[in-house]
């Protein structure tokens, strides 16, 4: 069995150097567990501290991996901000659905945040009937 290949820094700033000796330990499979092999994982960092010129680098980050469940980080941090801005009310139910949605991977409980971040609640599968008369009512 091969090793993948080990990326090589980019050249177009000293940023982005920065960065990718950041991401590349994190790649090499003695750091990493021992269920999950180094071509399994791709990892891209932005640097964001000078917005106009923003830099990235990564390791294997050209690579095309199957994100799973990375969009439940996006609705975890979302439902944050959102209780930050008060937008969304903090309570224990949706604190131990978000715990079991990053922490178990839950679908369930990804579902319930959901839930509470669009104001709607989860039901029974709709007809095409229901669903088409609910897509024209939302879009009027």
């Amino acid at each position: 069995m091969s090793r993948p290949s080990q990326p090589e820094p980019p050249s177009s700033t000293p940023r982005a150097s920065r960065i990718w000796w950041i991401a590349r330990p994190a790649g090499r499979s003695r750091t990493l567990p021992r269920k999950l092999k180094a071509d399994q994982l791709a990892i891209t960092l932005v640097d964001l501290s000078d917005p106009q010129t923003a830099a990235q680098a990564g390791y294997r980050g050209g690579e095309q991996v199957y994100p799973a469940s990375v969009i439940k980080l996006f609705y975890l941090v979302a439902a944050h901000r959102w209780m930050e801005d008060g937008k969304l009310k903090d309570s224990e139910e949706l604190r131990r659905a978000m715990h079991d949605m990053i922490v178990d991977s839950l679908n369930e409980a990804t579902g319930l945040v959901v839930d509470y971040l669009t104001g709607t609640t989860s039901g029974p599968e709709l007809s095409p009937t229901e669903w088409t008369t609910g897509i024209s009512s939302a879009t009027r």
